[in-house]
């Protein structure tokens, strides 16, 4: 009679649905791991919600706010690189323009020559102020002037605040040295003694403008290489903390498959044992 309990009890034990037999836990959790791998293989991120690792998360968010931030500052560069090169341009053709314009005071001031001469000269000099006036107007980058207007164009070269870099504009034509130049009239002998000597001043002037400039722009393509190097850095630094290892995922899918078959071979067979024990009872 006792013995018949026991076995009794061992039956009943192989019905219950509670039975590890028939549980479906770890199948469960082979699943659960398969379409975590599943889905960083296919994003190839290793972090595709907050669960996955938030500490982790909240580092790669800021990196990645910083990446924007340095990513945009050098859009700001590379413009303001433009800018002092749209400068230097301009600069280069009023160089040429105050080069003639020598050349043409030197002429001038020919004893051999006459008035009719020299009114012939003076028309071309005229000529060269006029467009030299115009470069100065025209000179611009998005509505910006570059050489008539003394002031900083600001570029922000970096994510954070305070990360600056100052552009100087200047008016040319207020300096005296280019003011001489072009009021200069190399009609008469005396003049055109003067426009050599104002051509020699407005030379520097512009040389040294065009130094700036130089300078300016040797300057942001600096911080321009840094910022692109520091871009680089937080680029893989994130990857490494965001990006999925294939051949560690690749290892995870494969394991969660045979932990799978595993976990349902299981299930079946405490499916099995279920039956059989309830067919003892019938």
């Amino acid at each position: 009679m006792q013995s018949c309990h026991y076995q009794l009890r061992g039956v009943i034990a192989m019905i219950n649905p509670n039975s590890p037999l028939s549980s479906t836990a770890p199948l469960y959790r082979a699943e659960r791991e398969q379409g975590s791998a599943m889905e960083r293989i296919g994003s190839g991120r290793r972090i595709n919600q907050a669960a996955d690792d938030p500490a982790a998360l909240a580092i790669v968010a800021r990196m990645a706010a910083q990446f924007g931030g340095d990513t945009q500052a050098t859009r700001n560069i590379n413009d303001a690189i433009s800018l002092t090169q749209v400068a230097e341009n301009s600069l280069a053709q009023v160089n040429a323009s105050v080069s003639r314009m020598g050349e043409l005071a030197v002429q001038a001031a020919n004893g051999s020559l006459n008035d009719s001469d020299r009114a012939n000269l003076q028309a071309e000099f005229q000529q060269l102020q006029q467009n030299i006036g115009d470069i100065f107007g025209r000179t611009e980058f998005n509505g910006i002037s570059l050489l008539a207007n003394e002031g900083t164009v600001d570029v922000q070269a970096g994510a954070d605040r305070g990360e600056s870099l100052g552009v100087n504009t200047i008016d040319v034509a207020a300096r005296a040295e280019m003011v001489a130049l072009m009021t200069a009239d190399i009609s008469t002998l005396t003049g055109a003694s003067t426009a050599m000597e104002s051509r020699d001043g407005a030379t520097d002037l512009i040389s040294s403008f065009q130094a700036q400039f130089g300078a300016d722009q040797s300057r942001l393509a600096s911080a321009y290489q840094q910022r692109v190097s520091a871009n680089e850095v937080n680029a893989a630094a994130s990857g490494r903390l965001a990006d999925a290892d294939y051949g560690s995922e690749t290892a995870a899918l494969v394991r969660a498959g045979i932990l799978q078959d595993s976990a349902t071979a299981m299930l079946v067979q405490g499916n099995v044992a279920r039956e059989s024990a309830l067919s003892l009872l019938r």
